[in-house]
């Protein structure tokens, strides 16, 4: 995600800016495919995903799906 607004990431760039930044952002993530989209509380719920590695094999596990208050 720094990749996508490394632009406007400078040294100095609060937190807050930098939340801020994230939550603008065009960019799609990595994991999903979507923007970010964030709760009133500022939470963005993604899938955590467990993956296996064997030798040179990547092998998915599972999907594990936010819950949402």
């Amino acid at each position: 995600m720094l990749m996508a607004i490394s632009d406007d990431f400078k040294e100095g760039t609060t937190p807050k800016e930098l939340m801020r930044m994230i939550k603008q952002s065009p960019y799609n993530t990595v994991t999903t495919g979507n923007q970010f989209s964030f709760d009133d509380d500022g939470f963005a719920y993604k899938p955590m995903y467990l993956f296996e590695m064997t030798g040179e094999k990547l092998i998915h596990l599972e999907t594990f799906e936010p819950l949402k208050p």
